[in-house]
């Protein structure tokens, strides 16, 4: 694929490239790499999925026309899955925050870049969604019942069966899912719903922030993004501020949308429960089926999010077989902790 984007730059730009580098893409299949010639650098990238590559190409050029902070596209060869990006450089939220962690004033510092982040996440959501074209969505276009059971699923083969120690009542497990169905399913799924709107997929570029990575995208409920964002493993934002970037959002969305403050918090928890649950999954499969071990360290900070959302999830205190498979197995299995935190 070297030799492709090779050609693809110097026919873009007219030019002659004198690197490419390979990069680093955390949970991705594609080949990504920066490129560049005396006058500018790009990221060129291959992708094996073309439903994939059409959603990310399309959504960022409406996002770009919508004025909102997305790599622009140089130019993009579908047949070959090939697309030129711009070279937004390195750095991610995710990174900063791990450089910064034991720097004066971080959490003030880290609170402030959320709430930045979230001047642009109801404009995702609500005013651009307004005008997206649904039909680019290259999984599901949206977040209902159907994607609710894919998520359980993947939660299931993955994490269950690399961190169980004890045998569980899968007909019960899955009268768990009805009952987390049934109350994700009040919300009405009538604005994009980025699917992975956290710390890796948000950019720190010439002092200003980027967002990456929506291919995913689809319809959805406005609670998810905003959970996956404040309850990402990574952030480890403690629940005085969790609480006062929700009030900021909503104060935020209303610029777009009237919303009923109180009804969107009653869901907000049984929408950041299935966010864990899949991020779990995702933890373990890239660290066991990717071999990306570094993966590993998410799931604890990940079981702290579980346990606080059991206090505060309306769901979660119905679905006991969830409830006891993590209380009385997972996080008393002293074997199970050593092997994420090793």
């Amino acid at each position: 694929m070297e030799r492709e984007l090779l050609f693809l730059f110097n026919d873009y730009f007219q030019t002659h490239a004198c690197q490419i580098t390979a990069l680093k893409g955390d949970g991705s299949d594609r080949k990504i790499y920066r490129i560049s010639d005396s006058r500018i650098s790009v990221i060129g990238i291959w992708g094996p999925n073309r439903a994939e590559n059409n959603a990310f190409v399309g959504f960022s050029r409406h996002f770009e026309r919508d004025a909102l902070p997305v790599p622009h596209i140089y130019c993009y060869e579908e047949a070959q899955g090939l697309y030129l990006e711009e070279d937004l450089g390195d750095i991610t939220l995710f990174d900063w925050m791990n450089a910064e962690r034991c720097s004066e004033n971080f959490e003030s510092k880290k609170v402030d870049l959320y709430s930045q982040v979230l001047d642009f996440l109801p404009r995702f959501q609500i005013e651009s969604g307004r005008r997206i074209d649904f039909s680019l969505c290259c999984q599901t276009e949206t977040f209902a019942a159907e994607a609710i059971r894919f998520d359980w699923a993947y939660f299931k083969r993955t994490f269950l069966q690399h961190f169980t120690s004890k045998p569980w009542d899968a007909a019960a497990l899955d009268d768990d899912l009805q009952i987390l169905i049934q109350r994700l399913l009040v919300e009405k799924p009538n604005y994009f719903l980025y699917r992975d709107f956290q710390s890796r997929n948000i950019m720190l570029h010439n002092h200003q922030l980027y967002f990456i990575d929506y291919q995913s995208g689809r319809r959805g409920a406005l609670q998810y993004d905003l959970a996956a964002l404040l309850y990402d493993p990574n952030a480890e934002l403690d629940e005085t501020n969790r609480e006062g970037l929700i009030e900021l959002y909503l104060l935020k969305a209303d610029r777009y949308i009237k919303l009923n403050h109180r009804r969107f918090i009653k869901y907000f928890n049984d929408f950041a429960l299935i966010r864990v649950l899949q991020a779990l999954a995702a933890f373990t499969f890239l660290s066991y089926d990717k071999n990306k071990q570094y993966f590993l360290r998410s799931i604890p900070p990940a079981l702290e999010n579980i346990t606080l959302l059991y206090a505060k999830s309306d769901a979660f205190k119905q679905m006991k077989t969830l409830a006891r498979i993590f209380f009385d197995d997972i996080m008393q299995n002293d074997r199970v902790m050593q092997k994420v935190q090793s």
